[in-house]
């Protein structure tokens, strides 16, 4: 068992984007420093206002507003918890359960099934005890010096020790759910559900992580009685943890303790949940193990992306099969799609922060830039997601069929990854448009934004596909081809130069139809240059095939049982 627990452990941590032990190490740091960071900044938001109460509340020994304000700090971190290893656990999407090639390695294997269901769950224990350390230890350290150091080491103590327990409580309870969906969902939907609900949630949790932040002063503004009020937010799971962490520390406020005694419930019946769809699950994957694998057909929102890339690639069969290639490994993969849904998160954060300097709704009934600008900052974020997913290598053995069979220019390869990028971005933004627009400003004004919006979205396409210059998908992985650290600037010049520029320029000519015409205009010449220059520069493609190690057995891991096993001599 204690193999298996290993080898299930150790797939929490294998990433194909990275090419050494070193670089998964400086990758984790990494992600563990964006993680990190929101706690922080979210106690250096709140710590000056926080201890003008403090010191007010010792004054005139008046400590009713101050545990409002404890409690709503606390609401704060407990959510935060949960989002955080919520995000977490649905970047291992595929790995809280079972799959079919865990059960076709091991069912041959002389193990009992509750020895690899014990392994199983014991990894994904750890999982969640190292995820959890990692995020709440800290935070718990920097939330009780901030909010006890004038209330005495007993006071101290208390708060580490409550919000440590909340914190943690609440990351189980939100982990081990997501684990019980994503086995429910399995079970009764299959794969295909499956992987839409992760790309979802991915994008839904970045989001909220995002949001917790940027959000943050705008909630603070609001009376917190009224959001740490059991009557209104207890039906929230970040209150129920609340209410454990008020009776940790000793609150008076007794009206807290049912919610605590809710949290500890749940949490046991979500984790027992958890256990008995692992069992399910690891059953029902030795049994499709015995059967033949059925042929994966995207269907929904894939087949009209790749209907509308074959319209793109017109009659070039290659470019049209190359299309088909991209698009079908994208919807196949989890990884890719994860960039995909981050950066899109990214986007709409981004939106809602300049959203939260609305000071009145009035202001949105106007064409301003703050409306006008939304759909492109999603076409701009949703553009570098594509472009950073084809970076991911998962299909390197495909690299053999276009060495062997390339034509002699590699126009079509940039004619297809040009059509799969605009296939999937050019639709979502439109509806976005569309959405936002027409019910703040008419159907008029909404459908000449719309054109804009196609036509600034085709030429941000046609400027980042200048960036790729392979077939996505299959060519080995680049360290730091992104070079976020070095050159982050880059992409905030280009979000101004994708959306804000855009959006300022469509309102000084929107009320001018011979000026917006010529925007237009231009705009279609620019797609026209930017297509004229990616054709010149397929010249310089690269079709390559793998270069693969001599020894054939290099890449396969091998489970030592042999140590495990009694000697019968």
């Amino acid at each position: 068992m204690i193999v298996l627990y290993r080898a299930f452990f150790a797939q929490f941590f294998t990433s194909e984007t990275v090419t050494s032990d070193d670089e998964l190490r400086r990758q984790m740091v990494w992600i563990l420093a964006f993680l990190l960071l929101p706690g922080i900044l979210l106690m250096i938001e709140l710590f000056f206002d926080y201890q003008g109460i403090v010191l007010r509340a010792i004054r005139y020994q008046q400590f009713d507003y101050l545990d409002d304000t404890l409690e709503w700090v606390a609401f704060l971190y407990v959510t935060y918890s949960m989002v955080t290893i919520g995000l977490i656990a649905v970047c291992e999407w595929d790995g809280l359960v079972f799959d079919r090639r865990d059960a076709m390695v091991l069912s041959p294997l002389p193990l009992r099934g509750a020895t690899i269901v014990t392994a199983k769950v014991a990894a994904l224990g750890a999982f969640l005890l190292a995820a959890s350390t990692m995020v709440n230890l800290l935070n718990a350290v920097i939330f009780a010096f901030s909010t006890a150091d004038r209330l005495g080491l007993e006071a101290l103590v208390r708060h580490f020790v409550a919000i440590l327990t909340s914190t943690f409580a609440a990351a189980a309870f939100v982990f081990a759910a997501l684990v019980m969906l994503r086995g429910v969902v399995g079970l009764l939907a299959g794969p295909r559900v499956a992987a839409a609900l992760g790309s979802l949630l991915q994008f839904t949790f970045v989001l909220a992580l995002l949001g917790i932040v940027i959000l943050c002063p705008a909630v603070w503004r609001v009376p917190h009685r009224e959001l740490v009020n059991p009557t209104v937010t207890g039906w929230l799971p970040s209150s129920w943890f609340l209410g454990l962490f008020e009776q940790i520390r000793g609150s008076r406020r007794i009206y807290f303790y049912p919610l605590a005694a809710r949290a500890w419930m749940l949490t046991a019946a979500v984790i027992a949940g958890a256990v008995l769809t692992s069992i399910a699950g690891f059953h029902r994957q030795m049994q499709r193990a015995l059967a033949p694998a059925s042929p994966s057909r995207p269907g929904g929102t894939a087949a009209l992306t790749r209907l509308l890339a074959r319209r793109l690639t017109g009659r070039n069969r290659v470019a049209a099969a190359t299309c088909d290639f991209i698009l079908l490994t994208l919807a196949r993969n989890r990884p890719q799609q994860t960039l995909i849904a981050v950066n899109a998160a990214i986007g709409v954060a981004l939106v809602c922060a300049e959203l939260t300097q609305v000071r009145h709704l009035t202001e949105l009934t106007s064409a301003g830039t703050t409306v006008l600008w939304i759909p492109l900052v999603l076409a701009y974020w949703l553009t570098i997601g594509c472009r950073a997913a084809f970076y991911v290598p998962s299909e390197l053995s495909s690299a053999w069929t276009f060495a062997a069979n390339a034509p002699a220019g590699a126009a079509a390869y940039w004619s297809a990854v040009r059509a799969a990028m605009i296939a999937i971005v050019l639709p979502p933004t439109l509806v976005v448009a569309a959405v936002v627009t027409t019910p703040l400003v008419g159907w008029v004004l909404a459908a000449w934004h719309t054109v804009f919006v196609m036509l600034t979205a085709i030429v941000i396409v046609e400027a980042v596909a200048l960036a790729v210059d392979f077939v996505p998908f299959t060519r080995a992985y680049e360290p730091g081809h992104a070079k976020l650290k070095t050159r982050w600037w880059l992409y905030v010049l280009g979000l101004y130069a994708s959306a804000w520029w855009p959006a300022r320029l469509e309102l000084s000519v929107i009320d001018r139809a011979p000026a917006f015409v010529a925007v237009l205009s231009a705009l279609a010449v620019a797609i026209a240059a930017f297509e004229i220059a990616g054709r010149r520069r397929s010249g310089v493609w690269s079709v390559q095939a793998p270069d693969y190690s001599a020894d054939p057995f290099a890449t396969i891991t091998v489970l030592d049982l042999r140590s495990f096993v009694p000697s019968q001599s």
